[in-house]
């Protein structure tokens, strides 16, 4: 079983501040092998998207898709 220490040096809380397109975002990656997650908030347009997908580290597609929904939704 893993202590609870050990575990703190792997995962933690917490977000990520940003912008895309000039417009300030909140976001969080996620993943594990053969999983890989991503929330993005855009609070000033009160939106939040999440992209989750069965992949590996050479895989990585989650911005891709996200960014560009975001820019479909915002004209942007």
């Amino acid at each position: 079983m893993t202590s609870p220490s050990e575990i703190s040096t792997r995962m933690g809380l917490g977000w990520f501040l940003g912008n895309l397109n000039g417009t300030p975002t909140v976001f969080h990656y996620g993943g594990d092998r053969g999983f890989r997650s991503y929330l993005l908030v855009i609070p000033e347009k009160n939106l939040s998207m999440v992209v989750l997908g069965n992949s590996d580290h050479g895989e990585d597609f989650r911005q891709e898709i996200l960014h560009g929904i975001f820019e479909l939704l915002t004209d942007k």
